[in-house]
């Protein structure tokens, strides 16, 4: 039988309808759909903004990322890993340089750490879960 979609997404989510999942992917310009050919557009879904997968999604990481920072206030222990750089007195071009670097050199360790996770979740299952990212901001003009 000939690789499909449906058979892709009830592999991996049993609580959304395949068509639901396509046309989600679709509205989120991560896949295209023509005809019977699905294609890879994004490296990642990004949910649509202001939807309810996207603040569903923000409740989940801003959760897992304050839980992390107060464990490390209140633990005795080594903590999680949570570090940050912070500069003050660049200019515009100096931050969408630096942002740009982040955002390559975050992808690819990202990507990295998601492909590991997914062979070893293969490899040894198990009940626990992870999450890691990271972010960059800078204020905009005005802000403090």
């Amino acid at each position: 039988m000939a690789p499909s979609f449906d058979a892709l997404a009830q592999s991996i989510v049993r609580d959304v309808h395949p068509r639901t999942l396509l046309e989600q992917l679709v509205a989120a310009g991560t896949i295209s759909v023509d005809g019977d050919v699905v294609t890879l557009i994004a490296e990642s879904y990004q949910p649509l903004a202001g939807s309810a997968d996207q603040i569903a999604y923000l409740a989940r990481n801003g959760g897992d990322f304050l839980s992390a920072a107060t464990d490390n206030i209140i633990s005795d222990g080594d903590g999680h890993f949570e570090r940050a750089a912070h500069y003050d007195g660049l200019s515009g071009d100096a931050v969408a340089h630096l942002d740009a670097r982040f955002r390559k050199g975050q992808m690819a360790l990202l990507q990295k750490i998601s492909h590991e996770a997914a062979r070893l979740q293969e490899k040894s299952p198990g009940s626990q879960r992870f999450r890691a990212g990271g972010y960059f901001y800078s204020p905009t003009k005005g802000d403090s």
